[in-house]
């Protein structure tokens, strides 16, 4: 994010920068974590916001951090190379969006994490 700069609008400029597309977003899901040591310490405390575009329009490109193409919504797992935070149930809500915000919350010790 850039200073000054919502999260639905740095959502909107990074699907330019990185894609080269336009559209309209769509919270999808927000997923919370909060990871803490055995004595209670936090490790680490984040929240991540998803959006969907739909019907999003221009020439896809590829940039620095790889290469962009169309997928079917219900096979993105497939294509998910690097490991995100808890990438197999992020992808699971993106496919299950209904147009409900979900939320997701993760509290644990870093030895699950």
């Amino acid at each position: 994010m850039q200073y000054g700069e919502t999260i639905e609008q740095a959502a909107t400029r990074g699907l330019l920068e990185q894609a080269g597309l336009v559209g309209k977003p769509k919270l999808a899901h927000i997923f919370h974590s909060l990871v803490t040591s055995e004595d209670k310490q936090v490790i680490e405390d984040f929240v991540l916001f998803t959006y969907i575009f739909e019907n999003p329009t221009g020439e896809i490109k590829s940039c620095d951090i790889g290469d962009f193409v169309w997928v079917k919504q219900s096979e993105l797992i497939k294509f998910t190379k690097k490991p995100i935070f808890r990438n197999k149930e992020m992808m699971e809500k993106i496919i299950e969006f209904n147009g409900t915000v979900g939320l997701s919350e993760f509290k644990g010790s870093n030895k699950y994490y």
